[in-house]
């Protein structure tokens, strides 16, 4: 439930940032082509607005307004736009018109009447299409018969209207598309980002599993020895006339229950700096073949007790550019490992060789071998896939763990093979350099 929860509000997180990003964007998208749209309107409304015009004659309403009118119009419609021109007095009544489309000539005062009224830029609908439209004085040089001209700037107007039909669909359909687009994209981030959420949690999930995994495991192990302590305690105290002499046998259970967790207890404080290393390592070229040869030769007096044939092919002169202690403590891990769960008259082999610009060191043991569906698992912390054998062993399920987190450090792999009542092989990879 707990990981359930961290998954839905990295979910929501991402999604709310996706959403969010696309959002903006796509206003921005939106923004510029509406924007791009209505300069281009604005020009053509612009270059189409007449400021002035001359009339001969005492009657402004002659044929040089016509003219004038007629030029503008042929001007609009050769620059793309469908477009028609109104002169109206300061009563909003036309007195002009100048238009290619034939429409009677109510509908041109109805629209006339509508834009007067509204008295600024805006859209108005006509003959089933939308307009744009922009009212201008217009500035008209009368010249009259005997010659005498003068200025009359409050007499007439000039309506320019633009057909902007296809733009507002362009723009309708811009919005309908970058909806649906975004819809169509915030359902497919919505599933990677599920996918990816999943992927998140599952390490976090996996590393609580691990350590309530670990806390009963190591729980478990102390249990043991604190129970030996305690039933000889109880032993010691119920014969507490007796002299230490005669009670040697319940100490010595005792110091045998204490040396076991304080060793085990020192392994989990190894793990535990292992996992957050505070220094680096020191790291120097050793000879390995040398050590690891000394250390082999250590162990066969312990090999001849189980009464083992120990075989190695030690590759002469390798040179490593390690930690000698860790190269030692991960080398006494593993040959310990194999003398503990070799057979009786087994065998245990040992090389070491050079392969391209890795050390390979591999330990094989013959005895009852690791199930398939364990070998996955016998690096974690406390694994037991045979807890009784583990008890005879007097283990704790760490050797392994230790030595891995080793080969981590020295930016290494190891690897486990095995055939079960065969054999087991463990196989240490290290860089050269």
């Amino acid at each position: 439930m707990m990981f359930t929860e961290l998954r839905n509000k990295f979910l929501f997180l991402n999604m709310s940032i996706t959403s969010l990003v696309i959002i903006v964007a796509f206003v921005i998208i939106y923004s510029v082509i509406y924007h791009n749209i209505s300069s281009d309107i604005e020009e053509k409304l612009s270059e189409g607005a007449a400021t002035e015009m001359t009339v001969y004659g005492d009657d402004l309403f002659n044929n040089g307004g016509k003219d004038a009118a007629f030029s503008l119009s042929q001007a609009l419609s050769t620059s793309g736009f469908s477009s028609f021109v109104l002169i109206v007095n300061d009563q909003g009544e036309v007195v002009e018109i100048d238009s290619s489309m034939e429409l009677p000539e109510e509908k041109y005062i109805k629209i006339a009447e509508t834009a007067w009224k509204m008295k600024e830029k805006s859209n108005i609908t006509f003959n089933d299409k939308q307009w744009k439209f922009e009212i201008t004085p217009l500035s008209v040089n009368v010249i009259q018969d005997n010659g005498e001209k003068f200025e009359v700037t409050d007499r007439l107007y000039q309506m320019t209207f633009l057909d902007v039909t296809e733009m507002d669909q362009t723009l309708q359909s811009l919005l309908v598309t970058l909806f649906v687009v975004g819809f169509i994209l915030l359902v497919i981030i919505f599933f990677i980002s599920m996918y990816f959420a999943n992927s998140a949690v599952q390490p976090i999930a996996k590393a609580w599993e691990n350590q309530k995994q670990f806390i009963a495991d190591a729980s478990h192990e102390l249990k043991t020895p604190l129970s030996i302590i305690q039933a000889n305690y109880d032993v010691l105290m119920d014969n507490r006339d007796e002299t230490i002499n005669h009670q040697m046998k319940w100490l010595g259970y005792m110091k045998m229950a204490t040396d076991r967790m304080t060793k085990m207890i020192m392994n989990l404080l190894e793990l535990a700096q292992l996992d957050q290393p505070t220094t680096r390592l020191e790291m120097k070229e050793i000879h390995i073949s040398s050590m690891v040869e000394e250390m082999v030769l250590t162990m066969e007096a312990a090999m001849k007790e189980k009464e083992i044939h120990i075989t190695h092919s030690i590759e002469p002169e390798i040179m490593l550019n390690s930690n000698s202690d860790k190269i030692k403590q991960l080398v006494m891990i593993l040959l310990d490992n194999a003398h503990k769960y070799t057979n009786e008259k087994g065998k245990i082999d040992i090389t070491l060789e050079k392969d391209k610009k890795m050390i390979v060191f591999r330990v094989r043991n013959t005895g009852k071998g690791i199930a398939e569906e364990d070998l996955s698992k016998i690096f974690n912390r406390f694994y037991r896939g045979d807890r009784s054998r583990h008890i005879e062993q007097n283990s704790f399920g760490l050797g392994l763990s230790i030595a891995k987190s080793i080969t981590s450090e020295l930016g290494g792999e190891i690897h486990a093979s095995s055939k079960e009542n065969n054999w087991t092989t463990f196989t240490v990879m290290l860089p050269r350099v």
